[in-house]
């Protein structure tokens, strides 16, 4: 006889998902001359300072933020603050307000 198993509750179900992960140290923006002139050795400089926070993005979100940190001689990421709701939500709002000028300029 087979016991009887609960099913899996919706909750169970998503706790499973796997979703991607990205850490931001940084960005910028440089001319296309520039980019077609980089090569082994160039050196890109980023908008962000050394010690500041790097960003743990998820489903192009920012969930968290942490620093750097070697375990095992790989890179990982120390959590040092999650994004509240209201950080979440403006994050969410940031990316689709960029995405609408992004396609309004395609319109031009």
């Amino acid at each position: 006889m087979a016991a009887n198993k609960p099913a899996p509750s919706n909750m169970d179900l998503l706790l499973d998902l796997e979703l991607p992960l990205n850490i931001s140290l940084g960005s910028t923006n440089i001319p296309l001359h520039v980019l077609a002139n980089l090569n082994g050795g160039s050196i890109v400089t980023l908008d962000r300072p050394v010690d500041d926070p790097v960003d743990v993005i998820v489903n192009d979100r920012v969930v968290a933020r942490g620093e750097v940190v070697v375990v095992d001689g790989c890179y990982g990421v120390r959590i040092l603050e999650i994004a509240s709701a209201a950080q979440r939500l403006a994050s969410a709002r940031a990316e689709i307000a960029a995405q609408r000028k992004a396609d309004a300029e395609k319109r031009r």
